[in-house]
């Protein structure tokens, strides 16, 4: 989000369609205080858009990410779901240096799996963070071993994925059209204008501020 604000150079933003995947990334959209936001979210066994005001007195996209509660560290979480735990402060180095895993680390992680090494061998040489995010997010380690290995991260059906995107993108456009009417109201045409005149400015004016999408 910050590289969208720097590139755009202000911080008026009128309406932002948000698809990410961390709690944290979604707390910053919020920190920029946009005029109004609509969130797509899935989860295990439903999905579901979410639509917050700048200032409706409801709760903002932050508030309901808000964390509660104390939760392990990063490394210690991504230690624990790879099958070393005792690795922790290996896997933070590695973390912090961005450092590539060797084929020790992931054999290691292969046989603390029950999983075979050769499918996971293609992550030798790639960032842990990358090798979690495929292995375990990703849902090749669940597979590999039957489905016996189950992570806390939980991994949306491919159409619960698309459905919440169609939904998201229609509230955005509904919402569009919504705030043109606005814009329309409060700026009316002249009482000679004709029909065909007004037409133009309600549609000039639904172009003047684009939609940014953070995904």
């Amino acid at each position: 989000m910050g590289g969208l604000i720097s590139r755009r150079g202000d911080w008026r933003l009128e309406r932002v369609g948000v698809a990410l995947d961390t709690s944290a990334d979604r707390m910053s959209v919020q920190g920029a205080l946009p005029r109004w936001i609509a969130n797509a979210w899935t989860q295990e066994h439903d999905l579901g858009i979410s639509r917050h005001g700048f200032d409706d007195g409801k709760a903002c996209l932050c508030c309901i990410y808000m964390p509660y509660g104390k939760s392990k560290d990063e490394h210690v979480l991504i230690a624990e779901e790879l099958g070393i735990p005792d690795a922790h402060e290996q896997v933070k180095t590695l973390l912090e240096t961005n450092d590539c895993v060797d084929g020790d680390f992931v054999a290691r992680i292969a046989t603390a799996m029950g999983v075979p090494f050769e499918p996971l061998a293609t992550f030798v040489g790639q960032p842990v963070r990358s090798f979690y995010q495929r292995a375990i997010c990703g849902g090749l380690i669940f597979q590999l071993s039957g489905g016996s290995r189950l992570g806390r991260t939980v991994v949306p059906m491919a159409f619960q994925s698309a459905l919440a995107g169609i939904m998201l993108a229609c509230r955005v456009g509904q919402a569009c059209c919504r705030f043109a009417r606005e814009r329309d109201n409060e700026h009316p045409p002249e009482p000679l204008a004709t029909v065909g005149i007004a037409s133009q400015r309600s549609e000039s004016k639904r172009c003047e501020r684009p939609l940014h999408l953070c995904r």
